[in-house]
């Protein structure tokens, strides 16, 4: 699957116009490149945070790498470290401020169309790291303690506190299947 997912972005970066797809472009994106890691550089990485990280995504970082989408790309091991290096107080080790109640509550006030749906939390919070940049204020974390550890939840800082909600995709929780999904 992670190979086959390689094949597909290099394809995608082929076809003409994909310098225009979103986070692509060359003086702020990725161009489709992928930096694979070593397992020496992934546990260096689990050290400096105090943290194992989800085995899927360890082997993410292996075989496919950072760089390539989502949006502006994922994060390298080195950007991680530079995002909670700017922001001191957050701990990867410890408790995130979220469980999995919360996010089944935000996700039935966003099945309803709640116009306050979203979890509120600083950012960047405890128990998780960033992992991608959408654009602006939104950023995609990897939870890396507690219940929720392994899921992926993307965050708004446009405010005092952060709006935060479990990814659709890649998941944060299963999305039920409408008869619209096909």
């Amino acid at each position: 699957m992670h190979r086959s997912f390689r094949g597909r972005v290099t394809e995608i970066a082929k076809k003409k116009g994909s310098i225009e797809v979103f986070g692509a472009c060359q003086w702020s994106g990725h161009c489709f490149v992928h930096i694979q890691h070593s397992e020496d550089e992934i546990e260096s990485l689990e050290k400096e945070l105090g943290v194992r990280l989800p085995e899927e995504y360890v082997q993410f970082l292996i075989e496919v790498g950072s760089g390539a989408g989502p949006y502006y790309g994922l994060f390298p091991p080195a950007k991680i470290l530079s995002e909670i290096g700017c922001r001191k107080s957050a701990i990867p080790s410890a408790t995130f401020p979220f469980q999995k109640s919360d996010a089944e509550a935000i996700r039935r006030r966003l099945d309803n169309h709640d116009s306050d749906a979203f979890g509120e939390a600083p950012w960047l919070c405890e128990g998780c790291i960033p992992i991608c940049e959408h654009g602006s204020t939104f950023y995609s974390v990897l939870v890396t303690s507690g219940e929720l550890h392994g899921t992926v939840w993307d965050v708004n800082d446009d405010g005092a506190v952060a709006q935060w909600l479990p990814a659709r995709r890649p998941p944060g929780l299963p999305v039920p299947r409408s008869r619209n999904d096909g």
